[in-house]
């Protein structure tokens, strides 16, 4: 037995301004589901997050005195779309600074602890890693993978390198 409900009163989708309000919020509702504005969400809470305290009267000197705003910075510089991806950066930004610190005792005490020869050691080792990355078949200390001198474009495309 079917129940049927007969009323004077119309819809609220037969209006035409209506249908289209709700098509767009479940238009809308189908793109915040999306992986991209979830990372933007993040990103945005998590910046929030970070400056949060400048805002307020109590720890304004606190967070400029301590340069707080190397937290917003950090923040959108090391977050990834994935976990895995942004322990992967961790991982490589630590070794790049071990590396570059243990580079720079090397050069300090190369050149016996004298400014210029600093400036002029520390100027090849940049302009060699410089090169490398332009000509792959430089690279003998260089970290990363080793590819062929005909790829020279490198992206990262779906979690994947795409070589072009």
């Amino acid at each position: 037995m079917d129940l049927i409900l007969e009323t004077a009163v119309k819809p609220a989708f037969s209006s035409p301004f209506l249908n289209s309000f709700f098509k767009g919020i479940a238009v809308a509702g189908k793109f915040f589901q999306s992986h991209y504005s979830q990372y933007g969400f993040r990103v945005a809470c998590a910046c929030l997050a970070g400056t949060l305290p400048a805002y307020f009267l109590n720890s304004y000197s606190f967070f400029i005195e301590y340069r707080g705003f190397w937290v917003t910075i950090t923040i959108l510089i090391s977050l990834s779309p994935t976990a895995g991806a942004s322990i992967d950066g961790l991982i490589q930004r630590c070794l790049g600074t071990l590396i570059g610190a243990l580079l720079a005792m090397a050069v300090w005490y190369i050149v016996d602890q004298r400014i210029p020869g600093i400036i002029v050691l520390s100027f090849f080792i940049a302009a060699y890693r410089i090169l490398s990355f332009i000509k792959p078949d430089l690279r003998l200390l260089s970290s990363g993978t080793r590819f062929p001198a005909g790829d020279s474009f490198i992206s990262y495309v779906d979690n994947s390198f795409v070589l072009s």
